[in-house]
Parts: C-alpha cells; sequence; structure tokens
C-alpha cells in the first residue's frame, strides 16, 4: 500500500478508499527492507521519551508483591494490565502513551501495571524501562517463572492467577494493542448488563453477529441507563497526526452531529460468536465480590489455563489453546460433561458456559475491539456508526515487529516525534 498524491489508500489488489491522512499525506515504508530500516531508526523507541512530571517515588517497587502492588495502583477496584519483555518494552511504551491520552494526558497514569518477564532488576534496559515508566505513576515489576522462561507467550498466563486473587477488576490486553477510548464505562455497563459473566473476550471473527446495543442489554437487566458511545473520554481527539477514526474519517455521524459512537455501543456478540475463535489481546475479568476476594470463575478460568498449559508439550503450542480447546470442550482424551453451551440471562441466550458450566463468558464485539483487519481494511465499525475501543496489531500480511510498527503508524496510533511527519 501507498499513500499516493490524490490522497487515497491503495491496497495491492483490491479497491482504493478515500480517505484524509492528516495534515499532509504521511511518508509510509513501501517493502520490507525498508520497513525494516524504518524501525530501526530512533523514531521507533521515541515513545519511551515523554516529558511528564516528576513524581514521588513509588511505594512499591521490586521488592513488593502483586497484591502490595494492587493495593497501591488500583483505581476504584480496576487494574489495566499488560505483560511485556525486553523486546516488546517500545510496544509497551506506546500502549502507555496512548492509555494516558485517551485520559486526557496529563498527570501520571492511573490503574496500570505492566509485568516484565525474563528480565532482572539489576538489568540496564529494565531499570531505564522501569523508571521512565515509574515516573509517569505506571506500577512494573518482574514476572519470572520458569514456564516464561521457556516459552513466555504461553508462560505469562501463570501470573495472571495472583491478580485475579485480589478481586479487582482486570482488563489484561497485549502490549501491541493500542486503546482508542477509555473502555471502563462500556465494561461497567457489560457488567450490569450481564451479572453472571465473569469474563469477557475479544475475536478474531472477521464479522459481527447481531448488532445488539448495550443500553437495550442494561435496560433488559433492570440496571441504570448505558453510557453513551462516547464514553468518559472518547469525545476528545486524539493529536494531529493520531486522530481516532470516528473524528478523522467524519464521514458517518448520526445526523446530530455527533460521532460515530453517538448511537450507543455494541452488546456481547450473541452465542455464535462462542464457537469462534477468541484471542486474548484483551481479557476483561469482572471482580470479585468484594476487594481482596477473588470471583470464582475468573480464577477457574486461570487455574484451568495453567493446567492445560502444565501438560506435556502444550506449553510450546499456540498460547490460545486454553481459550479455544481446554476451556470450551476439554484437553486431549477427555472431554467436559457439559461443553461449550449457551446461557440464557436478561439479553437471552448470549453468553458463553465454559469449564463444565462452571465459568461465563463473552465475546466482545468485533467492530468495536478490532485488529489490523477489521479497523483499517473491513471497518466493521464504520455501517455500525461506533467507534472502537482498541486496535490490536494482529492479522497482518506478516506478524513481524516491523510490519506491527507500520501498521500501527498506517493508523496514526503509533507515537512517533513531530520530525517523522515533517
Amino acid at each position: 500500500w501507498v499513500v499516493v498524491a490524490a490522497r487515497r489508500v491503495v491496497w495491492p489488489n483490491g479497491p482504493r478508499h478515500s480517505r484524509p491522512v492528516g495534515p499532509a499525506a504521511v511518508p509510509l515504508p513501501l517493502n520490507a527492507h525498508a520497513i525494516s530500516a524504518a524501525t530501526k531508526m530512533d523514531s521507533t523507541r521515541y515513545v519511551g521519551r515523554v516529558d511528564v512530571p516528576p513524581l514521588a517515588p513509588p511505594v512499591c517497587g521490586d521488592g513488593c508483591s502483586v497484591a502490595q502492588l494492587v493495593a497501591h495502583y488500583s483505581v476504584a477496584n480496576t487494574i489495566i494490565a499488560t505483560f511485556t519483555n525486553e523486546r516488546q518494552m517500545h510496544f509497551t511504551d506506546n500502549w502507555v502513551a496512548a492509555w494516558r491520552e485517551v485520559n486526557g494526558g496529563a498527570g501520571p497514569a492511573a490503574g496500570l501495571l505492566v509485568a516484565c518477564m525474563n528480565v532482572q532488576p539489576g538489568q540496564r534496559a529494565y531499570a531505564a524501562f522501569a523508571g521512565r515508566l515509574r515516573a509517569q505513576g505506571v506500577g512494573v515489576y518482574t514476572a519470572n517463572s520458569d514456564e516464561v522462561r521457556r516459552q513466555p507467550q504461553g508462560g505469562r498466563w501463570f501470573h495472571v492467577l495472583p491478580l485475579l486473587r485480589t478481586g479487582v477488576r482486570l482488563l489484561l490486553s497485549d502490549s501491541d494493542a493500542v486503546w482508542l477510548r477509555d473502555p471502563l464505562p462500556y465494561l461497567r455497563a457489560l457488567e450490569a448488563a450481564h451479572p453472571r459473566m465473569d469474563f469477557a473476550v475479544s475475536s478474531d471473527a472477521q464479522t459481527g453477529t447481531d448488532s445488539r446495543r448495550l443500553g437495550a442489554a442494561v435496560s433488559a437487566a433492570g440496571g441504570a441507563s448505558s453510557p453513551s458511545g462516547r464514553g468518559a473520554h472518547s469525545g476528545r481527539r486524539r493529536r494531529r497526526h493520531a486522530v481516532r477514526p470516528a473524528v478523522a474519517e467524519g464521514a458517518a455521524t448520526d445526523g446530530g452531529g455527533g460521532d460515530l459512537g453517538d448511537l450507543g455501543d455494541l452488546d456481547v456478540e450473541e452465542f455464535g460468536a462462542c464457537w469462534g475463535s477468541m484471542n486474548i489481546g484483551v481479557l476483561a475479568f469482572a471482580p470479585g465480590p468484594e476487594p481482596g476476594v477473588g470471583r470464582l470463575g475468573a480464577m477457574r478460568l486461570m487455574e484451568e489455563a495453567m493446567a492445560h498449559l502444565s501438560e506435556e508439550g502444550n506449553l510450546g503450542r499456540v498460547d490460545q489453546g486454553p481459550l479455544n480447546y481446554r476451556w470450551k470442550h476439554g484437553a486431549k482424551g477427555w472431554r467436559w460433561a457439559r461443553q461449550l453451551h449457551a446461557v440464557r440471562d436478561a439479553s437471552g441466550p448470549r453468553l458463553c458456559g465454559l469449564v463444565n458450566g462452571s465459568v461465563v463468558g463473552g465475546v466482545l464485539p468485533s467492530a468495536q475491539f478490532c485488529n489490523t483487519l477489521t479497523h483499517g481494511v473491513l471497518q466493521l465499525w464504520r455501517p455500525l456508526h461506533v467507534a472502537p475501543f482498541v486496535l490490536h496489531a494482529t492479522w497482518m500480511r506478516q506478524q513481524g515487529e516491523h510490519f506491527k510498527v507500520a501498521r500501527l503508524r498506517e493508523a496514526r496510533v503509533w507515537h512517533d516525534p513531530p520530525f517523522w511527519y515533517e
């Protein structure tokens, strides 16, 4: 793809899509060699150099337990967390920068925890990274284990359960996800609409289901009216070179001058989506019955995930195995007595019954919890007049780091220095 003088994005062997690209056309890498060279430039690491006011030294550092970290950094019993390693630290810098931006951009980040795998506190790269994030109010700690050493992608599952045991509302996402809107008001509305739901997860779906609006689900559950699609901060414009699609593209409004979110956000997908491929890019766990008490269904999920990955040969396989195999059906040689089934609540049979009926889940709407395919190519959010919450850098021609940076840069959500656009 290239950005041409006619200000159209041209995709190889595909249609042309008119779209403004900001104040000036942005030169983008055109091939793998150029992408590789560009990603090695200092600009790709710029996201870590953020000017923030100095803060008091954090109470919790590398010597704190997970429970102490959660107690110190949680806000309204909520933690937003990701896992990273030395190779992915620049993606994590971008993850933090995006979250701060959708929440106003001023002051320290609130409620964020970053677990760093396969690093030691004395390592120079980790010390610089942790100091940079802690200066922004982010909790940073090391997550090391034999499982992480053998396979970081699958090994990280073993470090989620301690977070869930604290009873917080846990929003877990990959570090190559970029938050475009604050999802917390939406997630609280989901909890009101589906009180039985232990967790909600993103998916690899390339289409939505019935596009039911969340407001109808909340009303059916007898809760308060749902927040508007704007969310707490979604009306804010992103910086000049990373305008939220609902604002930047500007072609689709609700007819009353509002942006794409004005018609209301979407409910979880209907039950048919439970059969599809779930993706751990975004996992939202409902809080426990009270602070300090974990939610039984959420903890059972992690226990089963750890059991699955502890079986011979499973840790080295795709880390999505617990979601799409064990939770739904069972494991090698055995099946749950109650495999994947629909769970009914006030909204109808929308939810996923998992782990022998002991856990209830939901599939987040693919039009708002997007990957690079559903966000930038299929643009599932546009015909439904909704604004995306997140863009996860998956579903590209290649899954390499350089391609991820290029696609996020194309969407104008990679935090580059100003000179990149001159």
